[in-house]
């Protein structure tokens, strides 16, 4: 079961006022130590953190509140029109924990080289789903715009299927 929604702020002028967030509910088929390990261990993120058809090369975990976090992937990011010619990237995305709670809650400050005026915050909130699986409630906040909060919806979406496949894998 997925569910994915935006909440938009409304007119361009209120954004600073009201930042725009995205929400992603994902139930794995998986225990919740498993799906925190996946959040937190360096070795794991690097079987899925970045959207799918991308390489995750490098990924440093001190998952502790204070402890930081880095990720850096390569891929080809879709054109936005039809004159864009495919081009391979490099990107990184990096923050600091600030909440750690085993098996229940990740959340960290985030802030990516695409992006670099820009610092938001992941909460990610693990229980135990009714089918014995895991359910994540994800949310990601404080975009500065609705094109950041539509990419980065897009992105998640897609790394999360790339985490169901190593989760029930």
């Amino acid at each position: 079961m997925s569910t994915t929604q935006m909440q938009y702020a409304g007119a361009a002028a209120e954004l600073a006022e009201e930042p725009l967030s995205i929400y992603i509910s994902r139930t794995f088929r998986a225990p919740r130590q498993r799906v925190f390990e996946a959040w937190t261990r360096p070795e794991q993120m690097l079987k899925w953190r970045g959207p799918e058809g991308w390489e995750v090369l490098e990924a440093q975990s001190d998952s502790r509140p204070g402890g930081e976090h880095r990720v850096v992937v390569r891929g080809t990011p879709k054109p936005r029109s039809e004159a864009d010619r495919p081009v391979e990237v490099t990107g990184a995305s990096w923050g600091t924990y600030l909440d750690i709670e085993p098996y229940s809650l990740v959340r960290f400050t985030w802030r990516a080289d695409w992006a670099p005026d820009e610092e938001s915050v992941v909460t990610v909130r693990l229980s135990d789903s009714q089918d014995g699986g895991t359910l994540m409630d994800f949310t990601h906040d404080k975009f500065l715009t609705p094109q950041s909060a539509q990419g980065h919806n897009q992105g998640w979406s897609s790394a999360f299927n790339k985490l169901t496949k190593f989760l029930e894998g």
